[in-house]
């Protein structure tokens, strides 16, 4: 399903929903959105992050609480509308556990977490000419799920 289509579908039945929405694909590959995108649909996965700085310097928009987002699968097929109930921006040596739980992934620690996301991180970084380090700062959303499409169980 296509990103208008999901978002046409849920303001029927919501009209007071804004006009606009982000529609976007966690990760970094179609393997990583698929996966990531599972995690949340089955509830593991209720948080996300990204690289503050870069995310500034791309001059990327960034969520804000009350905002809806289209989540897309790696294809770009629209399966879900979630809602960010949660922001913060943090050092990334200062990610609490409680939100790197959060974060699904199957992380069992906040040095799972630390591991995990170091690696993307240097990879974002590097692909931009950057260098990571722990003091750099991150984006910290929550999140819940407003809507499915349908063939996702429709809340």
């Amino acid at each position: 399903m296509r990103a208008e289509e999901l978002w046409d579908e849920y303001k029927s039945q919501h009209p007071d929903a804004p006009d606009t929405y982000e529609a976007w694909a966690f990760g970094d590959t179609p393997h990583m959105a698929n996966d990531l995108l599972h995690s949340v649909l089955s509830g593991h996965k209720t948080a996300t992050c990204c690289n503050y700085e870069l995310a500034k310097l791309q001059e990327e928009k960034l969520a804000e609480v009350g905002q809806l987002n289209i989540l897309l699968d790696g294809q770009g097929c629209a399966r879900a509308i979630i809602q960010t109930t949660h922001v913060e921006v943090v050092p990334f040596k200062e990610v609490r556990e409680e939100f790197a739980l959060l974060e699904g992934e199957g992380i069992t620690s906040l040095e799972d977490w630390q591991r995990s996301h170091q690696e993307f991180f240097t990879r974002e970084w590097e692909a931009a000419g950057g260098r990571f380090n722990t003091n750099m700062m991150v984006f910290c959303e929550t999140f819940k799920i407003v809507y499915r499409a349908k063939g996702n169980g429709q809340s």
